[in-house]
């Protein structure tokens, strides 16, 4: 093995005609409909979590615009150099347990349990052990955990129906009613008629005194300076770790390799851990290769122009990045409920998918025991309940399943 083995870069780089010739109807269709997605169903994730985590604007705003800029900049690198649709944002997954985290340790020292979760997966991507780590964590666990995480998304969003049912209520009819006519839903996304729909009820039912808008303003990173225990990153850093590596990386290079492509796994995973260590010095989750991203790019035109899509989509997160104080301020304002009926929405399909793959294969009762765990919300300790669920998880497959060709696994 090479001492850092890192995949070689694709010669000859991409000229100019290569990405005119990738400008098709598709990749741009594909790419717009991404950055919808972004600038609605997971922004209002990113929020609806920073709300959840009582995080100030101005810190929701710095987060933002460094894990968007930032996310941005490693996919055009990524899909430039390797010629490969390969998307970085910031793992979902990892954010959704800050809000829990935050009720027992301070928030630096949840940046201090980030850092150390980017070390890690630099310490992976340059040591090429990444695919082995995660072969250890079978797939059911591993969903099983994120289930439970993602659950209360999805109850909350139940629950903003029945609190407030005139801003909730057309939102869910309005992303149902485009779900049922699939060639509606390929131009307009689900979640984008969902939010037209909840910012109708928020004009009718509760407007907003147009006087108390923010103004323009353009990102103001917030330098966070990390506190480390041992506590913090026992908690916080191995569940961050596997969500990374096993629920979203896992899954989008598994993707890729579905479609042909043979993913740089090691360079991306490096990259990755830079990114994820600047995004913690300001506030930020760790980044990830977003899954729902790779699976647009990957399918949009002729296999040798795909990447331009990632590209269009790599400015475009920049940009996202540059105005999310702006885009924050206007989103703050707005019911508690809309957010989280976003948010709920845009998660709908991950818990769908995560429920069919998590009971379908081998491991079952663990899978069960460590969805459980999660979504008890338990902390002994001051360590997380994602925590406890992994532990549990692991020691029921170590000591009483045994392996079958169902299994799975994360990679």
């Amino acid at each position: 093995m090479r001492r850092f083995p890192i995949e070689p870069i694709v010669h000859p780089l991409p000229r100019l005609r290569d990405l005119r010739a990738g400008l098709t109807a598709e990749t741009l269709s594909v790419a717009a409909i991404a950055m919808i997605l972004s600038a609605t169903g997971t922004f209002a994730i990113l929020l609806t979590i920073g709300r959840e985590a009582g995080l100030s604007a101005a810190l929701i705003g710095s987060l933002a615009a460094v894990i968007y800029s930032l996310g941005g900049i490693a996919t055009i690198i990524l899909s430039l150099v390797y010629r490969q649709p390969i998307t970085v944002l910031w793992t979902i997954a990892g954010a959704t347990l800050l809000p829990a985290a935050l009720t027992h340790m301070s928030f630096a020292e949840a940046m201090g349990a980030c850092l150390v979760t980017a070390a890690a997966l630099v310490i992976l991507g340059l040591s090429g052990s990444m695919q082995r780590l995660t072969a250890l964590i079978p797939l059911p666990v591993a969903l099983g955990m994120l289930l439970g995480v993602f659950l209360p998304f999805g109850t909350n969003m139940v629950k903003s129906v029945g609190a407030e049912p005139e801003i909730a209520g057309p939102m869910v009819v309005a992303f149902l009613a485009v779900m049922a006519w699939p060639s509606i839903a390929r131009r307009c996304p689900p979640i984008l008629a969902a939010l037209v729909a909840g910012l109708a009820a928020v004009a009718l039912f509760a407007p907003i005194d147009t006087s108390a808008l923010p103004g323009a303003r353009l990102a103001h990173p917030i330098l966070v300076a990390p506190a480390f225990s041992v506590e913090a990153i026992l908690s916080l850093a191995p569940a961050m770790l596997l969500t990374v590596i096993a629920i979203h990386n896992a899954q989008s290079f598994g993707i890729l390799r579905a479609r042909g492509f043979a993913p740089p796994v090691n360079a991306a995973t490096t990259w990755i851990g830079g990114v994820s260590a600047v995004n913690a010095l300001f506030g930020g989750i760790p980044a990830a290769v977003a899954t729902i991203h790779t699976a647009l790019f990957s399918a949009a035109g002729p296999k040798a122009n795909r990447f331009v899509a990632a590209l269009l989509f790599g400015c475009y997160a920049i940009l996202l990045g540059i105005f999310a104080p702006t885009v924050a301020d206007l989103a703050l304002i707005l019911p508690g409920a809309l957010t989280a009926t976003l948010a709920g929405l845009a998660l709908l399909g991950v818990l769908e998918d995560a429920f069919s793959r998590v009971f379908a294969g081998g491991h079952r009762f663990a899978a069960l025991i460590t969805f459980l765990v999660s979504a008890s919300g338990i902390a002994p300790f001051g360590l997380s309940s994602a925590f406890w669920a992994l532990c549990a998880g692991l020691t029921i497959v170590w000591t009483m399943d045994r392996p079958t060709p169902d299994d799975g696994s994360v990679v």
